[in-house]
């Protein structure tokens, strides 16, 4: 997850987390790019079949895994630009629907295609991109958000991945990890982050009571934000992207999927 720092500061953020990868750093200053959920805990075995973890050619998925992922498709998953964007393709490959990241669970892809969306390195905008996979995977796929307003405030929404798990960025579990959060108030979000956000294409979320804080954190990114529609369905809502200098200080900030369901679908078809 890439970190800035805002000017403001918000509390009585109310959620609960699942995956991390979040931070931040001054406005006027570019992101870093940080790789579970803080304030999480560990996800049972078989309950993200499509969170995939994203890793180096070579290294075991324990060695390399550094980014998170959805499958969207048998050959399509969906992650962070900030995570591959200095990678190419025969450099990844991607471990499905793994629990954890020392178990033989699952299924190993290698990255045929890297598709990147206008990423403006700068402000984070766009931080989305899709892998084509070498081969399809039997790992059923995660819907889309199709409905606006799966993104009302105070939402509940579910977090995961393995990424680290204190608020400094450290401790980074084999287990996956989830959580719960919320969905923010966008205009209190965007004050935080200095005005730099954009309604139709970044969405915040997080979880603060005062006693407990649920945030994604270094090595999520990538990872997904999830909702649970009106039919009982999970879906897509967010892309890990980043957050505050400390994970938890500030809301999250994910890339809002329902702005690039056309670019999605446009760039699966052509392919």
């Amino acid at each position: 997850m890439n970190r800035r720092a805002g000017s403001a500061t918000i509390s009585g953020l109310i959620a609960v987390i699942a995956f991390s990868l979040l931070g931040m750093a001054p406005a006027t200053s570019s992101p870093i790019v940080t790789p579970a959920v803080v304030g999480g805990h560990d996800a049972p075995a078989g309950s993200w079949p499509s969170i995939v973890a994203i890793g180096e050619v070579g290294l075991s998925a324990h060695r390399g895994a550094f980014c998170g992922g959805t499958l969207i498709d048998s050959r399509w998953v969906v992650t962070a630009a900030h995570c591959v964007y200095d990678f190419g393709a025969r450099d990844l490959k991607v471990f499905v629907g793994r629990t954890s990241l020392r178990s033989r669970e699952g299924e190993q892809a290698r990255v045929q295609r890297i598709e990147i969306a206008r990423w403006n390195r700068r402000n984070d905008r766009n931080d989305i991109a899709l892998l084509k996979l070498r081969g399809p995977v039997s790992a059923p796929p995660m819907a889309l958000v199709t409905d606006a307003n799966d993104y009302r405030a105070d939402n509940p929404a579910q977090i995961a991945g393995w990424g680290a798990t204190t608020p400094r960025g450290r401790g980074y579990p084999d287990h996956l990890k989830e959580g719960t959060v919320l969905i923010e108030k966008f205009r209190a979000c965007n004050r935080i982050y200095d005005w730099d956000l954009r309604k139709n294409k970044q969405v915040c979320a997080g979880f603060d009571d005062g006693v407990s804080v649920v945030d994604t954190c270094t090595g999520d990114s990538g990872g997904p934000l999830t909702v649970t529609d009106g039919f009982g369905v999970r879906r897509l809502a967010g892309i890990t992207s980043f957050g505050g200098q400390r994970c938890g200080e500030e809301p999250g900030v994910y890339t809002r999927t329902l702005g690039y369901n056309a670019w999605i679908s446009r760039t699966i078809a052509s392919s």
